[in-house]
Order: C-alpha cells, then structure tokens, then sequence
C-alpha cells in the first residue's frame, strides 16, 4: 500500500504540510490544484493539468470504525487524508491529514494490499481512477510526466537498496 507522507511540493508550490491546515469543508478548485501540486505523484505537472486532475477530486467522509479501502480489493481511487486518523490494520501505522495512499491504484487497478479503517471521523479527497484515466487519454503529457516521477521513485529506491 505505500502510504505516504507528504513532503514539499516542485518548485515554488507550498508543502502539503502547509496547505493541510485549511478547512476542508468547502474546497475550492485552486484549493485542490494546490494539494495535488505538492503531491509526489503530480509535481511534475503542469498548473493546467493539475486544474484538469483537481475537478476530478471530491471529498468522502467515513465515521470511526469504517473501512475506507479493504486488503484484496480492486484499487479504484487515489486518497489523501484531509482530517482524521485512519489505521493501516496489520502494521502499526497511523494516517493523519497530509497523508496518501492509493496512488499506485490510479494507474494499474491492482488489488489493494493493506485494509485501512478509520479511527476518527475521517475526511479523504478521493479520486477515482476511472475518471483519472479519461483525464490521461485526453491529454497523454499528464501520463508522461508521472511516468517520469515513478521511474525516478524506482531509481531512488534501487540506489537505496544497492548502497
């Protein structure tokens, strides 16, 4: 399940950290540009394509106890943790805002590897792979550019390992 804490974004964009501290209950389009620019997965995009991904994006919340993603199912959706606390069940994680998971979901839909079960009140942005998809076929230089992150994560990785 590789959640993710959020870290700076490229260039001048503010650190997820930062932009976590707003409310979230009505967001607006500039609001989810600017999350999805500090975002690993989508900093090397383009202000134009992250307004394109942004209006794919809503908010979902979960009550305490619900789970948001189950182990083994099909991965449909990206998440990242808006308010609340959510539980990786079997390892000893804890998601807070600012945190993400689901981004490997996005681009093959393979099963989820982990259940995550809120622990609060919990308010996700999610966004769905299959509209997520529409927006690579309509604009293949998104596809590109994350591309190009994924192989940089895996050359990090391998440097990691190998060192």
């Amino acid at each position: 399940m590789g959640a993710t804490r959020g870290t700076a974004g490229a260039d001048e964009r503010p650190s997820l950290q930062m932009l976590m501290r707003r409310s979230w209950d009505r967001p607006t389009d500039r609001d989810w540009n600017e999350v999805l620019g500090a975002l690993p997965l989508f900093a090397g995009l383009s202000r134009r394509q992250l307004r394109g991904i942004a209006k794919l994006a809503k908010i979902v919340d979960y009550a305490p106890a619900e789970v948001i993603v189950q182990a083994g199912e099909r991965g449909d959706s990206f998440y990242l943790m808006l308010d609340g606390r959510a539980r990786v069940l079997g390892r000893s994680r804890l998601l807070r805002p600012g945190d993400f998971f689901g981004e490997m979901a996005l681009i093959d839909g393979g099963p989820r590897s982990a259940t995550i079960t809120a622990t609060s009140p919990v308010r996700v942005m999610k966004l769905p792979r299959r509209a997520f998809l529409k927006a690579l076929k309509a604009d293949p230089q998104i596809g590109l550019a994350i591309m190009e992150t994924l192989a940089e994560r895996v050359r990090r990785l391998e440097r990691a390992v190998s060192a």
